[in-house]
């Protein structure tokens, strides 16, 4: 039967193709790709069929049947469905806008990524819908209950929510700029990446609820409940924040350039970037445990694991927090003070790593515990002075500088050795030669040091023996006539690329050992 045909039949009225269908029920017709214009239709029968991708606008479809109706992709706008029958229909990708959706049973249906504008579904019942991808902008959901739904990706733009129940729903990606939401109940929900543009949330009980990667610019939170919500990334730009509760919220990496926190919402207060983490963020906390309880002389030791790490970020403090025995072993808290002009998120990672690592400064010797103390804060600062070193910059237990001469480097070098490791210090020492790019950081007046000698010298560092110092054949060609020092060739196998040469790859080196002291440089 094709397609003229079943538009004559459909002209005669829903009644004569009713009849027919039910004397064809063994061979209903494929209707894709079906057009209808301005047709009373009411209380046709089009369950069962495939009608994909079809075209029917402003007809009179009132208690027309599409049950298990296959009607993905089609154009089905400006329709009176008042009272239809969708029951397990397929409408993914469907365009349903404007039509009149009156006492309509959706039960079951699939309606992904279908466009549902300016839709009224004031007493549906949207429960056994899979609104996923949905698109509901300007539509009416006042009082629906969505809770536990999943409206990832649904176009809410304009959308009516008021009184619905949100609760537990996941909205990620979804889009709300300029949705009602008085008196909407959120408790529990998702909004991870959602765009909430303009939104009012005032007063709202917003605690623990995830704003991950949202947009909040110009959002309306006065007086809202923020306890322990997630605005990890979120942007706030804008937004109203007077009389807000943020006790244990998650602000790391928050975009924030200017917000309110007047009563009235007039007086903007900006704030340079990370600015607005690094002032209210909660107090980086950083944990160590230890698989022993600590002696006493084990935690005088922790103010130089403090002073390696302030060390490696200029213009952080840190303060000892706590110091806690706890089943089968102890637990030291630090907190950070000051966070200087780090992004306080990433502060965090990289003092947990570091203090990790050099926790085992508390294993030192009780005997060797006041010297040790003494040398790391005062020793090293002299042997640079002596060697007029240039552009020092330590990183937890590591120390990058230049030199203006390979000579001075390598003099400076085994001085260095000498003297820590008759402090009981372990180290090991790599000298490369080659140009060095100085950053400058202006916030801090430290110097950060770039180049491929640096990392060269990093290379060499991470395969030299304890208490070994090694040096790159450019360094001992430029010092090796001096008769200062004694070069040992050494084959070393690389941990790490540089350059054209591969991890695993064997690199000729040079140990070093002073022969002869030279005189201080004048």
């Amino acid at each position: 039967m094709i397609l003229e045909n079943v538009l004559a039949l459909l002209s005669r009225g829903s009644v004569a193709w009713n009849t027919w269908r039910l004397k064809n029920l063994s061979n209903l017709p494929c209707l894709d790709g079906l057009e209808l214009e301005g047709m009373n239709l009411q209380g046709v029968d089009f369950s069962e069929m495939s009608m994909n991708g079809v075209r029917i606008n402003r007809c009179n479809l009132k208690n027309a049947k599409f049950i298990s109706t296959k009607l993905r992709n089609s154009d089905l706008r400006y329709n009176d469905f008042s009272a239809a029958k969708f029951i397990a229909a397929k409408l993914d990708k469907s365009d349903l806008s404007g039509s009149i959706l009156t006492g309509v049973n959706f039960l079951t249906a699939s309606v992904i990524d279908a466009r549902l504008q300016q839709i009224d579904f004031r007493g549906h019942d949207l429960n056994s819908l899979n609104l996923r991808g949905t698109y509901l902008a300007g539509s009416n959901l006042e009082g629906q209950n969505l809770s536990k739904h999943d409206l990832t990706d649904v176009n809410l733009v304009g959308a009516n929510l008021k009184h619905a129940d949100l609760s537990n729903a996941n909205l990620s990606n979804a889009d709300l700029t300029g949705a009602n939401l008085h008196s909407a109940q959120l408790r529990g929900a998702n909004f991870k990446s959602a765009n909430l543009h303009k939104l009012d949330l005032s007063g709202k009980d917003l605690e623990g609820i995830n704003f991950a990667g949202a947009v909040l610019t110009d959002c309306n939170l006065r007086a809202a409940n923020l306890k322990n919500a997630n605005l990890s990334r979120a942007d706030i730009t804008g937004s109203q924040l007077w009389k807000i509760q943020s006790w244990g919220w998650d602000i790391s990496g928050i975009k924030c350039d200017r917000v309110f926190w007047d009563e009235q919402g007039t007086e903007k207060t900006y704030y340079r970037k990370h600015e607005f983490e690094r002032i209210y963020a909660e107090a980086i906390g950083i944990e160590l445990r230890y698989d022993y309880r600590l002696t006493a002389n084990e935690i005088a030791t922790l103010p130089i694991l403090i002073e390696h790490l302030e060390a490696s970020h200029w213009g952080t403090i840190l303060r000892l927090k706590s110091i806690q025995d706890v089943a089968g072993g102890a637990v030291v808290k630090l907190v950070v003070e000051e966070t200087s002009n780090y992004q306080p998120s990433e502060l965090r990672a990289e003092l947990q790593m570091e203090a990790k690592d050099l926790k085992g400064f508390s294993k030192w010797a009780n005997d060797e515990l006041s010297e040790k103390l003494s040398l790391f804060r005062g020793l090293i600062k002299p042997v640079l002075n002596k060697w007029r070193a240039d552009h020092p910059n330590m990183e937890g237990d590591s120390l990058r500088v230049t030199f203006r001469n390979a000579t001075t480097a390598l003099s400076c070098a085994c001085m260095m050795r000498g003297v820590l490791t008759a402090a009981g210090f372990e180290l090991r020492i790599g000298v490369d030669l080659g140009e060095v790019s100085v950053v400058h950081n202006e916030v801090t007046e430290q110097a950060d040091l770039e180049g491929t000698a640096v990392s060269m010298a990093a290379r060499l560092e991470a395969v030299s023996n304890t208490g070994e110092v090694l040096v790159t054949e450019r360094v001992r060609h430029y010092t090796d006539h001096k008769g200062i020092f004694k070069f040992t060739p050494r084959k070393a196998k690389l941990a790490k690329s540089i350059g054209d040469k591969k991890e695993g790859d064997i690199i000729e080196c040079y140990s070093v050992d002073m022969v002869k002291p030279i005189m201080d440089i004048g």
